[in-house]
């Protein structure tokens, strides 16, 4: 009889722990892995369409890192901006990128939280902020 409530008590002990242990998997989210994107737009073409990145930008992120690629496209204008938090912005390959924010009131694209470096403008690239806008680090 004294085996018998042993393996009673260890039966509902087991099961006690896998019923935490599920319910602990089911409340942690995993962390969302950063994820870059570069524009393939045509100059001119709004920032928050999802079909001018690549991939598609369909779910923005906190932590996304936005490229603008002077081989993909050399002399790129952006308008429809969204005020929106993201990890890192990068210019590369002599890129050359003017935002150009909606009128008054503006927006604000605030940048941080990457691995690495936010802001990348490396020699050969510019970046030009029309009015309205902000960006902030």
């Amino acid at each position: 009889m004294h085996l018998s409530n042993s393996r009673r008590i260890a039966r509902n002990c087991l099961t006690l722990a896998c019923a935490l242990l599920g319910a602990l998997v089911l409340t942690t989210t995993p962390a969302r892995a950063q994820t870059t994107y570069t524009w393939i737009g045509i100059p001119g073409s709004a920032y928050s369409v999802a079909t001018n990145w690549s991939p598609t930008r369909t779910t923005p992120a906190t932590n996304d890192v936005l490229v603008f690629d002077g081989a993909v496209t050399p002399s790129i204008t952006v308008n429809g901006f969204v005020s929106q938090q993201i990890g890192q912005l990068k210019l590369q390959n002599s890129a050359i990128v003017a935002m150009n924010w909606p009128g008054p009131g503006g927006v604000a694209l605030n940048i941080g939280g990457g691995v690495g470096d936010d802001l990348l403008v490396p020699a050969g690239c510019q970046l030009v902020v029309q009015p309205n806008g902000s960006l902030s680090l």
